[in-house]
């Protein structure tokens, strides 16, 4: 055979070996990719499967029917927006966040809100009243001696005349009286007319280039700490840290602007958390709110580990941006189920005709403040008990403690690259509940 038939049929051969190959391959392909295919219908079947089946225990119904508890309808909802969850938008990446976290959300009205998972618009403000009516969340709001408010109206109407008699004689005031509460809000009443309506440049004249921290420093900063001046609670500032309680999510923490705590035995127990924003803009707040709300719930579900009571634990958080601020509160109201309801809104006044407002912001500080103590106060006397501290150390048999049904807590979710964060599968988002 010559050279050019030889290297002909070789060409021919591994030709024909290229094509034979060619189509195994690609047989093999196609079989992998059906096989894929099916794998993965199925696993979103056993998806679809898990969440169809999920149930909560919170026995709350929004509808007469009482096919599903609130508490579960808000969790298969959560979990099928998850599923599309990067094609989604920022409002209903804030309701994932809260769902996942076994949140009930009564204190955001907007049309975008958690509220469209569990209502229409025909019967929303119906459905929304019921709701909070069963398992919104008391609030005893702190009330001022009238002989106070009197002396504040004429301080008022002396500062709008002229706004630095009306701080002298906030100033004066503060002096001459012996109560301390009186005290503070005198000098709280000095601190807003002097950065506002005491003659000086304005604050908020240059707000254009004024800071998330020059609002803290100037303006909310001293107004907190005189506020929390008469008491033993601690006011941390600045990216402080909340660790989250969660063998998931063992190193995960939040990083919040403020928070109150108790400094005891050598420990930090937080007891209410502040968030400030700079700007205005909806996915700012929102997320803001979606991610104050969830360190509440972390703090909660701290507090009841510790010992405090579920029925009355609940814990109060601030979220302000600029000159504005709502205060909110969080509470475990039923098993599987937490509540996030609003108390009021405040805005501090930017000059002397809106100091009108004095009342209702003054009113919303102190009672914020007192929410606060009151958990500082409850678990001051848990952690001051010495039989317990002492058994402890001496390996004694205690008594029973009388801790809640710890069955009641969910875990708290939260990534750092939020709104952006790794969801987990259901199964790991939400634990099987057990009957309590």
């Amino acid at each position: 055979m010559n050279p050019q038939s030889l290297v002909k049929k070789v060409n021919t051969n591994v030709e024909s070996l290229y094509k034979e190959s060619s189509k195994n391959y690609m047989r093999s392909a196609k079989r992998e990719l059906r096989k894929s295919s099916n794998e993965r219908a199925n696993k979103q079947q056993k998806t679809k499967d898990e969440i169809d089946d999920l149930e909560e225990l919170d026995d709350v119904f929004a509808d007469e029917k009482k096919e599903q508890s609130l508490g579960t309808l808000i969790k298969i909802e959560t979990l099928k927006l998850k599923e599309r969850y990067k094609r989604i938008c920022y409002e209903q990446k804030c309701i994932v966040w809260m769902g996942m976290n076994s949140m009930l959300d009564l204190s955001d009205l907007s049309a975008n809100s958690q509220l469209t998972l569990w209502t229409r618009p025909t019967d929303r403000q119906e459905k929304y009243d019921k709701i909070r009516g069963m398992i919104g969340i008391p609030v005893k709001e702190h009330v001022f001696d009238t002989q106070l408010f009197d002396i504040l109206k004429s301080l008022i109407e002396i500062t709008k005349d002229d706004g630095k008699e009306g701080y002298k004689m906030a100033r004066i005031k503060e002096l001459d009286t012996k109560d301390s509460t009186e005290r503070i809000v005198y000098r709280i009443y000095a601190h807003i007319n002097g950065k506002f309506v005491n003659g000086k440049k304005g604050v908020y004249d240059n707000i254009e280039i004024m800071t998330e921290y020059d609002h803290v420093i100037k303006i909310w900063g001293e107004l907190f700490e005189i506020l929390f001046e008469d008491t033993s609670a601690s006011l941390i500032w600045g990216e402080s840290g909340v660790k989250i309680d969660n063998p998931d999510s063992p190193n995960k923490i939040f990083k919040v602007d403020m928070k109150v705590v108790l400094y005891r035995h050598e420990k930090i127990y937080p007891l209410g958390t502040v968030e400030f924003g700079r700007y205005f803009q909806d996915k700012k707040i929102r997320t803001d709110h979606t991610k104050l709300a969830i360190e509440g719930k972390t703090i909660l579900d701290k507090l009841i580990k510790q010992g405090l009571s579920i029925e009355t634990a609940k814990v109060p958080l601030l979220q302000i941006c600029r000159l504005s601020g709502d205060h909110l509160l969080v509470k475990l109201q039923r098993n599987g189920l937490y509540v996030v309801d609003s108390n009021k809104s405040f805005r501090l006044p930017a000059g002397p005709s809106q100091f009108s407002r004095m009342k209702v912001i003054l009113t919303t500080l102190f009672t914020f403040k007192n929410e606060v103590m009151d958990l500082h106060d409850k678990l001051k006397t848990i952690k001051s008990d010495p039989c317990e501290s002492f058994g402890e150390k001496f390996n004694r048999k205690q008594k029973p403690s009388g801790k809640p049904d710890l069955d009641w807590r969910r875990p708290t979710f939260w990534d750092s690259k939020y709104p952006e964060p790794q969801i987990t599968s259901p199964s790991i988002i939400f634990s099987p509940p057990t009957s309590s």
